[in-house]
């Protein structure tokens, strides 16, 4: 008897039949995941056109701060504080000496507020030649602080063209938080 040669069960067209269906399982499977990561990478191309657009922005910013930078500054120097109100005080004396003959002054020994605004109150009494009290006052309203000057009141017992006595109030607006230590 012959012995009997059994041919292989798979064909070559079995096996090109099973790689397709294999290759059409794995497209099935993969292709939630491949739309998923599609959206992800959209997702991911938003959020950098977002970063860009906030870092332009910053830039921005940026250029409109360091361009207002001394505005800023002077803005905020005419406001003292606890560190530079003995420089005021120091501007302010100098002002009465140069331009009174005699003169004195209080402040308030804390900031008063008025509407969210923190100031100190300044009584300031004295003697002066009538040109030299003008002088005063302008010499005041050249500080580089926010001063307001209220309630003058002037004696001139000697008429104008001599000794006048003064007396005048201004508040000095401060920063917030103040305090007189």
């Amino acid at each position: 008897m012959k012995p009997r040669i059994s041919k292989p069960s798979h064909t070559p067209l079995h096996m090109v039949v099973a790689s397709i269906g294999v290759v059409v399982s794995a497209i099935i499977i993969l292709l939630p995941i491949i739309a998923s990561q599609k959206k992800s990478v959209e997702l991911l191309q938003g959020q950098i056109q977002a970063l860009e657009s906030d870092t332009a922005l910053i830039g921005v910013s940026k250029e409109i701060f360091s361009s207002q930078q001394r505005k800023i500054e002077v803005i905020e120097d005419a406001f003292p504080d606890e560190e530079t109100i003995p420089t005021f005080i120091g501007q302010f004396e100098s002002v009465l000496k140069k331009n009174t003959k005699e003169n004195k002054f209080k402040m308030t020994d804390a900031p008063i507020s008025e509407a969210g605004r923190n100031y100190l109150l300044f009584t300031v009494n004295g003697q002066a030649e009538f040109s030299g009290f003008m002088k005063l006052l302008t010499d005041i309203e050249q500080l580089p602080y926010l001063i307001h000057i209220q309630l003058i009141s002037l004696r001139t017992p000697e008429g104008l063209a001599k000794t006048v006595d003064f007396s005048f109030s201004m508040k000095l607006y401060v920063k917030n938080p103040f305090s007189i230590r």
